[in-house]
């Protein structure tokens, strides 16, 4: 992880208490600067573990921004609209081979289950590889899991480059 970033984070979590939360500034995650899909932002309104995780996972926490990109992103469509939402597009009809990452104590949770059930039931070639006690982003922290990650992700790549 790089120094500032550690910092940032070393900061936050000294800041809230143990509990690091990072802001969500233009649909971006503000701890790994992952851009949120309008997916994401959306799952996070509806998915069970970003209610039940919510004081949970300290790299990321819901904010009433969220709404507002999800909105923009899908500039006027509805956010079930496969074009904005992947969850609920027909993976009968073909998808790249994917490998979902995610840990007991991330708000996504939820969406990784539900996008894995749906590739799972089209006949899509699917991995769903979670993590205990695992949060958001958690590959940025140096901790065993993340080495364990980082490792299956880059041997999942390789074998689907071949």
């Amino acid at each position: 992880m790089p120094a500032a970033l550690r910092s940032r984070y070393d900061r936050l979590l000294a800041a809230r208490e143990g509990t690091a939360v990072v802001e969500l500034t233009n649909a971006a995650c503000g701890g790994c600067h992952r851009a949120l899909t309008a997916h994401d932002l959306q799952v996070l309104r509806q998915g069970d573990t970003a209610h039940t995780l919510k004081d949970a996972d300290p790299m990321l926490s819901y904010s009433g921004n969220l709404e507002n990109n999800a909105l923009a992103f899908a500039v006027g469509l509805d956010l079930k609209d496969p074009r904005v939402s992947p969850l609920y597009a027909d993976f009968s009809k073909g998808f790249s081979p994917s490998l979902i990452i995610d840990g007991t104590k991330c708000i996504f949770l939820s969406t990784s289950v539900r996008m894995y059930q749906a590739l799972e039931q089209a006949g899509q070639e699917t991995k769903l590889d979670i993590y205990e006690g695992m949060w958001h982003a958690f590959q940025l922290i140096p901790v065993t899991e993340s080495e364990v990650s980082i490792k299956k992700s880059a041997a999942f790549i390789n074998k689907h480059l071949q």
